[in-house]
C-alpha cells in the first residue's frame, strides 16, 4: 500500500474517514469515557496506527449535552500532529462529542477500473505503478469521470456519573447507529448490539469494520469487512480483547476500483470495551 505522504495539505482535505491515496484512519479519542472532573480532554486526527495521530482532523466539532442540547465547539488550533477538544462537564449524564466533514473527489475510469484524481505535480508522487490514484495530467478527455461527494461523521461518547440515553437517540438523518447497549459500559463477555440506520430506516448488508487500538490501519482490507448487518441492519460485535476500538462503515458501500456513488456517507466511532 502507498503511505507516502503527499501534503498536510491534501490529507486534511482530501481523506475522509478513509483514505484512497494514503491508510489514514479519521478518529475522536477521549483520554478518558468516565471522566469525573470538570471538564475532559479528548484528542482527534488521522492515524494510522491506532490512535496514534500524525494530521490534525480539521472538522466542524460539536457536543450535544445530556439533555440532548447541540453546541458547536472549538478546538485548540495550531497543532501540526493532532486536533485537542477541551469539554466542560456541567451536568451529570452523558455526552455525545463529533466532528463533520465534507469533501469532493474527482473520478475516473481508465481500462475499466475507476480511481480517484489528485492535482498535485508529476514531481511530487510515485510512479503510476506505485499509487491507486490518478493525477490531474493523467486524465483524458475520452475518460468517463464522476464527482463524488463524501459525509463524514466522527464520533465518541463520554459519560460523568451514571451514563444517559438522551444522546444515543437516532436523529433520523443521515448514516447512524442505533445501539442495544450504552457505548460507555461496554463488556467484552457481551460485545456490541447495534442496528445500522440511514435517514432512520435499517440498512441491510453493509459491511462494518472494527480495529483495536495498537493495530495498524490497512486499507488493502476495506473490500473485507469484519461484520455485516442482517436483512434488518442489525450487528452483533464480539470483542477478542479489552481494550479501544474503532467501528467504521459507509453507505452506499462500493468496492475499490468501482464506480463510486455520487453521494457517499461515513461514520466512526471510538469506544472502549471493559
Amino acid at each position: 500500500m502507498f503511505k507516502a505522504m503527499i501534503s498536510i495539505g491534501l490529507l486534511s482535505t482530501s481523506l475522509m474517514l478513509t483514505s484512497t491515496v494514503s491508510a489514514h484512519q479519521a478518529y475522536i479519542l477521549p483520554l478518558s469515557d468516565l471522566p469525573q472532573g470538570k471538564q475532559v480532554l479528548l484528542h482527534a486526527g488521522y492515524t494510522e496506527d491506532l490512535f496514534v495521530p500524525e494530521f490534525p482532523l480539521k472538522a466542524q466539532y460539536y457536543r450535544v449535552n445530556p439533555q440532548g442540547q447541540q453546541q458547536e465547539i472549538a478546538p485548540v488550533t495550531g497543532l501540526q500532529s493532532a486536533t485537542l477538544i477541551e469539554l466542560p462537564l456541567e451536568q451529570q449524564g452523558t455526552y455525545k462529542i463529533f466532528a463533520l466533514v465534507e469533501h469532493s473527489t474527482n473520478y475516473v475510469q481508465q481500462k475499466g477500473i475507476w480511481k480517484a484524481v489528485y492535482d498535485m505535480p508529476a514531481s511530487q508522487a510515485p510512479a503510476a505503478s506505485e499509487r491507486p490514484y490518478l493525477l490531474s495530467s493523467e486524465v483524458k478527455d475520452t475518460d468517463q469521470k464522476r464527482v463524488s461527494k463524501a459525509y463524514g461523521q466522527v464520533v465518541s461518547y463520554v459519560s460523568k456519573g451514571s451514563p444517559t440515553s438522551q444522546v444515543l437517540t437516532p436523529s433520523g438523518k443521515g448514516l447512524e447507529l442505533k445501539f442495544d447497549q450504552h457505548p460507555n459500559q461496554l463488556k467484552q463477555a457481551e460485545g456490541l448490539a447495534f442496528q445500522v440506520l440511514f435517514d432512520g430506516k435499517p440498512v441491510a448488508n453493509t459491511g462494518l469494520h472494527v480495529e483495536q487500538a495498537g493495530g495498524v490501519h490497512a486499507d488493502a482490507a476495506e473490500d473485507t469487512p469484519d461484520a455485516v448487518s442482517d436483512k434488518d441492519g442489525k450487528v452483533q460485535i464480539q470483542f477478542k480483547q479489552l481494550g479501544q476500538y474503532l467501528i467504521k462503515t459507509s453507505y452506499p458501500k462500493t468496492k475499490t476500483d468501482e464506480q463510486p456513488a455520487a453521494d457517499v456517507y461515513h461514520y466512526a466511532l471510538t469506544i472502549t470495551v471493559r
